[in-house]
Parts: C-alpha cells; sequence; structure tokens
C-alpha cells in the first residue's frame, strides 16, 4: 500500500446509534425505540461507506499520543 497507514476512526461531531452494542433508554433525548435507534445506526454506517470508503484523509491529532 506504499507505506499508508490504515487507522480506523470516529468522525468528531457525529453522533450515531450504537449497531454492535444496545442503545439505551434516554441515551438520545426523548427518542425511546432502541430498535429504531439500531437502524439509524444501520444507515449511518451505510452513509459513512459510501462516503468515505477507499477515500485518503488527513488526520489531525490534538494531542501526541492521544487516543479514543
Amino acid at each position: 500500500m506504499n507505506g499508508t497507514l490504515l487507522e480506523t476512526v470516529r468522525l468528531i461531531g457525529v453522533d450515531t446509534p450504537e449497531i454492535f452494542s444496545k442503545n439505551l433508554i434516554g441515551e438520545y433525548g426523548t427518542v425511546t425505540d432502541v430498535d429504531c435507534l439500531g437502524q439509524w445506526g444501520v444507515k449511518a454506517t451505510q452513509f459513512a461507506a459510501e462516503v468515505l470508503d477507499k477515500k485518503s484523509v488527513d488526520l489531525v491529532v490534538n494531542q501526541p499520543g492521544e487516543r479514543d
């Protein structure tokens, strides 16, 4: 891959429902339908894959060595 490093990252400011763990009632304000939240989590994942898959991005680290 020509020296390219692959990293999994989260998008700052994007708060999407979980798809690999349970969503909590009240976690998203007044939304209490956790099945609906799971469906929106899948849609958010699909959107991100369509927009970002196979794209190069530059990552900016606020503090060296900082990871979430």
